[in-house]
This record gives structure tokens, sequence and C-alpha cells, in this order.
């Protein structure tokens, strides 16, 4: 919108608006003709509004477009814009839109703004554009206090506006600073919104430099006895290399009695930290994910350990580059691993330079850990001692090659949980103790999808050399052409297989000759061909 129509259109003025005697909102004719003729009469007002104002020709469907604009940009200074904005709503009271169910209206603005991908300041601006589109739209927006209970802090008029419609229930918070900021002033108001605002926040979800966030570390709510979810994530990170000689960044905040450490959090379940360092004291969480410490505050055995014994409903663990340290392993530590019965997923990524301190560290924290049989791991490498095979490995019988990883599972088993190994480099000759897990005595099938094929490329008869025919039962590959198969084994050298199972396979009846050469690579071969269909 051009500034001069934006300005044009701020300066509309009750007077130049109808009375509201001229807007029978509930008396709506029911039959078209009069609905349209209806609608045809309000567009030529809102024309000869804005063009007396504006002193020019105005194009209906730019008015719409200006006014909402101006409904979205100052929420809270709608009366320049009363006039128009009442004769929208009375245009859209003739239309069909006006006489949806008010369970489909709530069920489609609860989707709008509750469940879907859109962030959250559009869909904020979303809920206040539907809020202005007829009267009937409106009393359902304002009468469902949840629709206004996500809360983007960085527009400020439309806080003021969601904290008094989501009444007295439970909030949700977030802020992403902008690129450019002023510091000093929006963390002042986005602080003092949320003292004003303690005992309703369930959700707190803040995007902030460094400088920001240990502001609000330091003088942190006494008390928030709803918030369950705690996400604080650093947008100031060092990408330099991990090291154990990395120096601490400065958490004086913490030491402060109105400090985050002080604070009363009864309800908190999920905590996720990302290039921020809070010391390790959490109690009764259910998700605890931790993206980058550095090796200064990295907590000890004993406190990891404890920690993690007081979260015994703990769900989901994500450590990134966090956790205890290998080096600081008292050597009179006599512990058993942590017992995490209702662990569902562990995700452990360690990406220092140095790769064999990645597979110490991962091999280290697992050790510590005794998760459900039914969890889903992910871990960067690790050195599969006999321990590690007993904890991790051994009850697995099928290993899948994929893009990046290795997967292990259970074959039609579905309440056993898998373990991923993550390649974490270049390339697969740089996977660290890969042909272990290749040749682990307990699989007896590997599986190989021909889109992970294609994308390992000319390493994949490497990879597949190392498996242990001897012991391997089954290799299956899914919807790998004849010729792919027999160009891998061929240039894998690894001798007869017991059996290759192939599914999927393209292009029937085209390979009839391949296949008798890849019989002679096989002890038993299993073919099904796509099925084409029948026209």
């Amino acid at each position: 919108m051009r500034d001069s129509e934006s300005s044009s259109i701020a300066q509309l003025g009750d007077t130049h608006g109808p009375d509201d005697s001229m807007l029978p909102f509930e008396n709506i004719p029911s039959d078209a003709p009069s609905r349209v003729s209806g609608q045809e009469n309000i567009v030529a007002q809102i024309r000869t509004m804005a063009s007396e104002l504006l002193q020019t020709e105005s194009d209906f469907s730019w008015v719409v477009s200006a006014v909402r604009f101006l409904i979205t940009s100052h929420p809270s200074t709608e009366t320049t814009t009363a006039p128009l904005q009442r004769l929208l709503m009375h245009y859209n009271a003739f239309s069909a839109v006006s006489r949806l169910p008010a369970e489909t209206l709530l069920n489609i603005f609860s989707h709008l703004v509750l469940y879907s991908d859109t962030p959250l300041r559009l869909a904020n601006q979303s809920l206040l554009c539907v809020s202005a589109v007829c009267r009937f739209w409106r009393d359902i927006a304002l009468s469902s206090p949840q629709l206004w209970s996500w809360i983007d802090l960085h527009d400020t008029d439309f806080a003021a506006v969601a904290f008094e419609r989501s009444q007295n229930i439970p909030i949700h918070l977030k802020l992403v600073f902008p690129y450019r900021y002023d510091l000093e002033s929006i963390s002042q108001q986005t602080f003092t919104l949320i003292h004003e605002h303690a005992a309703r926040i369930a959700g707190l979800h803040l995007t902030m430099p460094s400088d920001a966030h240990y502001v609000m570390l330091g003088y942190f709510p006494p008390e928030l006895p709803l918030l369950h979810t705690l996400d604080l994530r650093n947008t100031h990170t060092d990408s330099s290399a991990i090291s154990e000689n990395e120096p601490s960044p400065d958490t004086d905040y913490l030491d402060k009695d109105t400090s985050i450490i002080h604070a009363a959090m009864p309800s908190l379940r999920t905590l996720k930290l990302e290039n921020l360092a809070i010391r390790w004291q959490f109690r009764g969480l259910t998700t605890l994910h931790i993206d980058k410490e550095t090796m200064a505050e990295a907590p000890s055995v004993e406190t990891f350990l404890d920690v993690l014994t007081a979260c015994p409903e703990l769900e989901e663990l994500l450590l990134k580059n966090a956790g205890p340290l290998p080096s600081r392993f008292p050597s009179t530590f006599a512990g058993a691993p942590v017992l995490l019965p209702k662990l569902r997923e562990l995700f452990l990524v360690y990406l220092a330079p140095v790769v064999r301190y990645n597979t110490g560290r991962a091999s280290f924290i697992l050790s510590l850990l005794s998760p459900s049989q039914s969890a889903r791991i992910q871990t960067t490498s690790f050195e599969p001692t006999a321990r590690m095979r007993e904890l991790y490995l051994t009850r697995f019988d099928t290993l899948r090659l994929e893009k990046v990883r290795i997967v292990f599972s259970v074959a039609g088993v579905v309440d056993v949980g898998h373990l991923g190994i993550l390649m974490a480099g270049g390339c697969w000759e740089d996977f660290p103790h890969l042909p272990s897990f290749l040749r682990l005595p307990n699989i007896r099938t590997v599986v190989l999808n021909a889109a992970d094929a294609l994308a390992i490329g000319s390493e994949l008869p490497w990879v597949i050399s190392m498996l242990d025919v001897q012991e391997l039962e089954v290799l299956r590959t899914e919807g790998m052409s004849v010729a792919a198969a027999l160009e891998t084994l061929r240039e894998a050298e690894i001798g007869k297989l017991k059996k290759l199972e192939m599914v999927d396979v393209p292009m029937p009846g085209a390979q009839d000759g391949l296949l008798e050469d890849l019989r002679k690579l096989v002890e038993e071969l299993e073919v099904r061909f796509v099925e084409l269909p029948q026209w």
C-alpha cells in the first residue's frame, strides 16, 4: 500500500460513517436476490465514502485490502477505521459465510490459529482479520478465549488485545527478536509483560540474543505455577570448533536472588535450551532438549544422573554436544546406569572435529543410561564394546542401510524400538566402527531401499563387501532393479549370498538374462516385480 493512501485511510472518522441504525445486522434477508441487492448498495456506499475522503476514485477491492491492513497493523487504535470496518462487516453479513454453523467456524478458527504451521505472528493477524469479517464471526472469535491464548510478544498491539480476550485461561507467549533490535526497550517491555502475566503462563518460547536472555534469566518471575514448557534459544552462536578449553560464558546473572535458579515452576515438564546455559538442576521433566553446551558448562556425572533420576517420567531426551564429559569421569565412580522406563526418544549428537572424541563421548553417555526396550534411539557412532553390544545391539536382528545412517530393528515386532547410528561425516569410509556394526553376528537381515542405494552411490559396493555372508541370512532390496543389484554384488565380491530377496522390482519381463546372472551369485533368489495397473 502506498504511504499516502494508508495515511488517507487512517484519517477516516466516525462522522463519515453511516449511523448504526442503517446496519440492521439481525434483519438480513434470507432470499438470495435481496442479499445480492443489499451487498451492491453497501459497495456503493463504501466506494462513495472512500472516494470523498481520498478525493479520487476508489476501487472496492483496494478499500477492503487497505482497511484489513490497518486492522492488522493497528488493532488497538481502531477508531480511525471504524466507519469502513462497520460497512465491510455489514457487507459480509449478507454473504453465505455468515450462515456457517458456530461449531464449524470455531473449528476453522482453531485450526488457523492453534493447529497450523503458520508462523504465530501471521496466525495472530489472521485472527484479527476473521474477527472483523462480520458480527457473527466476531462474536465467535471473542467468545472463545482459547483462540487468543498463543500470543506473539513482538506485536505489542495484538498482545494487548490478546491478553484481554484470552480472559483467565493459560497462555503461551512467544517472541522472536528481529535481526535489528533495541535491546533495552524491547527487553523491558517484554519482561514486564512476562512478570505481569506470570500466573497464567503455560508456555514461554523466546528466541533472543544472549544479552536479552541474560537479563531475563537474571530477573525471572519468582513463581510460574502453570508453566509447562520453557523453550529458550540464543540467536548469537559461536560456530568455532568445540574444545575442552572453550571458555564459559558469563553466568553471573544466575547468582542473583531474582534469577531463574530460585523460581518456583512446579508444573514444568518440557525444557528446551539452544546455545544457552542453565545449571543442571531440573526435576520432573518429560522432555529435555539441550543443544550445545560449552565444555565449562557440562555437568558432572553425578549431577547428570541425579537430574535424570529426578525425571522418572522422561519421554524425550535430546543432547547435542551436551552432557557430562568422559575426561571428567572419576575413576572411583561406581554408579549404575539410570533407568528411564518411559523414554520414547533418545537423540545424541556429538560433532567435535576429532572423531575419536565424538565416539568416546557418545559411548560414555550411552553407558550411563538404561532406556526402555521400546525407545527409539538415534546417535552418532559409538564404540561397540562387549558392554555396549549387550546394552544396545544384541536384541536386534535387522539392519537397514540408509542415506546417512544405519538402523537396527527387530523384524515383525512393533513394540521394540530401533537404534539409528548417524554417519555424521562426508563419506561412509569415515563412519567410525562401521565394519563392526555391519558384521554383528545377531544380524540376520540387511535391507536396502533403491533411493538410499542411489544416495550412497559409488561407496555402496564397499559397504556391502563388509557384510558377514556366513551369518547373514537375507539381503532384501526394495525398488532396486535387477541390473543395479547385479552390478552392486559383482563389485562387492562377497561370494555367494544365502538369499537375495528383491521386492517392488521395476520393469518385469525385460530382465531374464540378468536374472540368470544374478542367480549365480546367490544360493536362493526371490523376485517380486511391481504390479503394473490393468487398463
